[in-house]
């Protein structure tokens, strides 16, 4: 069941450093990989995430909007990251961990063609899972992630590949949609922290839109 069609057409391309950004695309064609970025530390992920998760929970919560999380290769950190957040509950709607393949149709329903096709691991499955959410959640804003956290390559991709992303909808107003691919460099858990750092991180530059 595909939902590509549901989202606003406005397609902007640009490739900031340490990553790929795709908007809005029903096509989702993505550029050749860009920067490799630098590996983080637990340490200064942890610092980070907080203070993203906050800002964009104030900015929900005084806009009136919900959370609710996609989650594959984070397998419930995004959520864990937000709920660490004194009155997530006044915005946060919940979370799926879609770790299985088909959890991804079964629940999210992302299309079963694109993942026989191409795998879990692509921009158009991320922003699918981020638009099924916000369907079963009934929320405002959904976050999503997959990739490959490795250790080491995968049929799905090299270690590091990861796609985020957002889907905000607003009522009376079409979905607007943001997926960016990332190349991370570092070991699973560097990886896994890297990635809820980016989806919280495009949660809020679509709010800010």
């Amino acid at each position: 069941m595909s939902m590509a069609g549901d989202a606003q057409e406005t397609t902007r391309v640009a490739t900031p450093k340490a990553a790929i950004r795709l908007w809005e695309d029903s096509s989702l064609n993505v550029a050749a990989p860009g920067t490799t970025s630098a590996p983080m530390t637990s340490a200064s992920s942890m610092t980070a995430q907080p203070s993203l998760a906050d800002e964009l929970l104030s900015r929900l919560g005084d806009s009136g909007l919900t959370l609710a999380t996609a989650e594959s290769l984070t397998g419930g950190l995004l959520s864990s990251a937000i709920v660490d957040i004194p009155g997530a509950s006044r915005v946060f709607r919940g979370g799926v961990v879609s770790y299985a393949t088909e959890v991804k149709h079964l629940v999210l329903g992302v299309d079963q063609q694109l993942l026989d096709r191409g795998g879990p691991v692509q921009a158009e499955v991320a922003t699918q899972m981020a638009l099924g959410v916000v369907r079963l959640m009934q929320a405002s804003l959904g976050l999503a992630t997959t990739g490959v956290a490795g250790p080491g390559d995968s049929e799905d991709g090299p270690q590091g590949l990861v796609y985020v992303a957002a889907v905000l909808r607003r009522k009376e107003e079409a979905p607007r949609k943001l997926v960016v691919e990332h190349r991370f460099n570092g070991s699973r858990s560097e990886i896994r922290a890297q990635t809820v750092k980016a989806a919280l991180s495009i949660g809020l530059e679509l709010l800010k839109e």
